[in-house]
């Protein structure tokens, strides 16, 4: 039970951040602006990251998209369940493709 508590207070603090994508006139402007127009409140129910297949389930919607393998190492490991659909969606700016792919199905959800 505590370390369910922990982990719920974890979800609520954490953020994925990825420095240097959030000024404004780089490659990142649209990734911005499609995560910005995620609006608050939404949350992540489910998701899977497949082998072949990965999909985000909101309280919006359910996106599906093909799995993209290579990049980065994935570092991001927490649960994404109870997260907000907008944090989620901040993968996009991994250079783990795995990471990406979570993002493009959490955008295809909203």
């Amino acid at each position: 039970m505590a370390a369910q508590q922990e982990q719920a207070g974890l979800r609520e603090t954490a953020t994925i951040a990825f420095p240097g994508t959030e000024a404004p006139g780089t490659a990142w402007d649209l990734y911005n602006q499609m995560i910005e127009g995620i609006p608050d409140g939404v949350f992540v129910r489910d998701y899977c990251l497949g082998l072949n297949w990965s999909y985000v389930e909101a309280d919006c919607g359910m996106g599906v998209a093909f799995t993209v393998r290579g990049g980065g190492k994935r570092t991001y490991k927490m649960d994404l369940r109870g997260m907000e659909l907008r944090q989620v969606a901040e993968l996009s700016k991994s250079w783990c493709f795995q990471g990406a792919t979570l993002d493009i199905v959490s955008l295809k959800a909203e």
